[in-house]
């Protein structure tokens, strides 16, 4: 089905294109009535006929001509930004921000962000070391790593951790999975 949220444009460029409402709803995976109805609810929203109707053949009304000359170039950008957008969906890209103590990117960037850069070449990382805490969504960060002793380490053998925070986004979930990676390579 298609899903632009343009369906009225999409339905009349189609039939223009097609010269059939069957056909243009058959490319566009939607039922000749959806179709039908996509055109007549635009033609009733501008107050003019776009098409001329027979029951053997559809053709653009001089309106329709004007209105299509206007919209086409419009609507091709458009679908050409929401495809260009979709490869970031497909393949990461940009770059990853991180903001730890320095003591947490000496104990365990330099096997996972290798990890992460073969398994994503088109990203690049950004690591920011600072003795103080950050708000890392403010502050335009994508993960957040300082290390923690936790209550083993105060009372016995020092069981030092990374404690991570990340902002929810999707290349922050990419660097966890190269980390996990990175760490059973070491082990394993």
């Amino acid at each position: 089905m298609f899903k632009t949220g343009l369906i009225e444009f999409e339905a009349v460029l189609a039939v223009a294109r097609r010269h059939s409402f069957r056909a243009s709803a058959v490319e566009l995976g939607m039922s000749t009535s959806a179709l039908s109805s996509a055109v007549a609810g635009l033609e009733a929203r501008l107050g003019v006929r776009l098409f001329h109707r027979t029951t053997r053949s559809v053709s653009l009304t001089e309106a329709g001509h004007e209105f299509l000359a206007q919209v086409e170039p419009a609507i091709a950008q458009i679908q050409g930004a929401m495809s260009a957008i979709n490869d970031h969906r497909a393949t990461p890209t940009g770059t990853l921000r991180i903001n730890s103590s320095l003591g947490a990117a000496r104990m365990i960037f330099q096997p996972v962000v290798c990890e992460f850069l073969r398994r994503h070449p088109a990203m690049t990382v950004d690591i920011v070391t600072e003795g103080r805490m950050v708000d890392i969504v403010g502050e335009g960060f994508d993960v957040g790593i300082r290390p923690q002793r936790t209550r083993a380490a105060r009372h016995g053998p020092r069981a030092d951790r990374i404690e991570a925070a990340h902002g929810g986004g999707r290349v922050a979930r990419l660097f966890r999975e190269a980390s996990a990676t990175a760490h059973r390579r070491r082990v394993g």
